[in-house]
């Protein structure tokens, strides 16, 4: 996926769109997971650590104020 469709994704997400939201999901559970599963000592973990990532991160997507992809992937 290009920055250019993650940004649309972001957006759409930040609308309240589920389909936005599942999206980038999608979109982001791969990278997120390779850096929780260099951390953690078991698979269990780094999918607990990703699961809470990403509650935590969407949780607080509609009021976040970001322009593009690489500031929310850094965020």
């Amino acid at each position: 996926m290009n920055a250019q469709e993650l940004s649309a994704l972001i957006k759409q997400a930040q609308t309240g769109d589920t389909e936005g939201y599942a999206q980038l999901y999608r979109a982001v559970y791969r990278p997120v997971y390779k850096i929780a599963r260099m951390a953690m000592k078991s698979e269990d973990a780094a999918v607990e650590a990703v699961r809470l990532t990403v509650l935590d991160s969407f949780a607080a997507l509609p009021a976040a104020r970001l322009t593009s992809s690489p500031q929310f992937i850094e965020w």
